[in-house]
């Protein structure tokens, strides 16, 4: 089986996945009282929720910028947005995160003509989106756990610490030298010479990103935790909208969870085990598993909301509308004809 066909099969079974569990669930509760639930929900509460997500989405593509701009990479904000559109766009079509991951790297690379320097900026990227999610889940499942039980807890900052480690070896200097020593050393005797330029372009990338000072790496983390926060009213606004009233540390460490289980590369934008996950975690306080999918589905809508946005930016691109190459102007963000427009 080649690799296109292991990728085809992937996507199935991750949307075999989904629609299984959907299934189950849906089987279990039924449909017409999901669909209940989904009817009943505030109109305005979730037109609200969708526009609070999509300034989310633009305060997520200024941290981005932040990023890239401290490693010298010059791009707009309007493309670093349409190119995280599309990547939730793509993730709908073609099979696997790696994918969809691989549309907004191709496009930022296109932008700024350096591919091995944006998928670091990625990598850096993501770390600090996932940071804010772990410490406030954290501390707040050990401030409120209804199941009074350490394990979860442990869970969350052993995945806390792990973090940590990866960033120090990878962005901060000292750490970093000798992480890169003894990777390029194993490499030389263990992997063929191709993999090991390939490694040491890899390992040139990163110098640029650790050279950002303490106060780069603290405003980054801050654009990331104001869209966690954005992001967390936005689930509030969606559990208000069905009906749910918890406590804001409820919200918080279930939210937290559920950004952790869309990591997994196990279903098509986290369908059917986000919706598991909110009737486990929201059951322990007494809400109905009807109430909990429908919460799911709303959030499942927000993607789609999102996804539409990197679909019409992606027509356009087909059309020649929107340009897709370097462009000198479109770096300092003022070019009429730059490839977001």
């Amino acid at each position: 089986m080649n690799l296109r066909s292991r990728r085809v099969v992937s996507w199935l079974l991750r949307l075999g996945l989904s629609i299984a569990l959907l299934g189950a669930l849906a089987s279990a509760v039924g449909w017409k009282s999901i669909g209940h639930q989904l009817v009943q929900a505030d109109l305005g509460l979730v037109v609200l929720a969708w526009c609070t997500g999509l300034f989310a989405h633009l305060v997520s593509a200024f941290q981005m910028q932040l990023i890239m701009r401290g490693a010298g990479l010059r791009v707009s904000l309007a493309r670093i947005y349409l190119a995280n559109a599309q990547s939730v766009f793509y993730g709908f079509l073609m099979p696997g995160d790696l994918m969809s991951a691989a549309a907004k790297w191709a496009n930022l690379a296109a932008a700024t003509g350096e591919k091995t320097s944006v998928i670091t900026a990625i990598a850096y990227n993501r770390i600090m989106i996932l940071a804010p999610w772990v410490v406030a889940g954290t501390v707040a499942l050990s401030l409120s756990n209804p199941w009074n039980s350490a394990f979860l807890t442990i869970i969350g900052f052993s995945i806390a610490i792990l973090m940590l480690t990866t960033f120090v070896l990878l962005f901060l200097p000292r750490p970093g030298a000798v992480l890169d020593r003894m990777v390029l050393g194993l490499g030389r005797r263990i992997l063929p010479q191709r993999i090991n330029r390939s490694m040491g372009t890899l390992v040139d990338s990163l110098a640029a990103f650790r050279r950002f000072g303490l106060k780069q790496h603290l405003s980054i983390l801050s654009a990331s935790t104001v869209a966690a926060g954005i992001g967390m009213v936005r689930f509030g606004l969606f559990a208000a909208a069905i009906g749910i009233l918890l406590p804001l540390l409820t919200l918080v460490w279930a939210r937290s969870a559920l950004v952790l289980i869309r990591q997994l590369p196990i279903s098509i934008h986290g369908v059917g085990v986000q919706e598991t996950g909110l009737v486990l975690m929201l059951g322990a306080y007494g809400v109905s598993a009807d109430a909990a999918i429908g919460l799911g589905l709303l959030m499942f809508s927000n993607v789609i909301v999102f996804a539409l946005i990197g679909g019409v930016y992606q027509g356009a691109l087909l059309l020649g509308w929107a340009r897709w190459s370097i462009n000198s102007e479109d770096s300092d963000g003022g070019s009429s004809n730059s490839g977001q427009r």
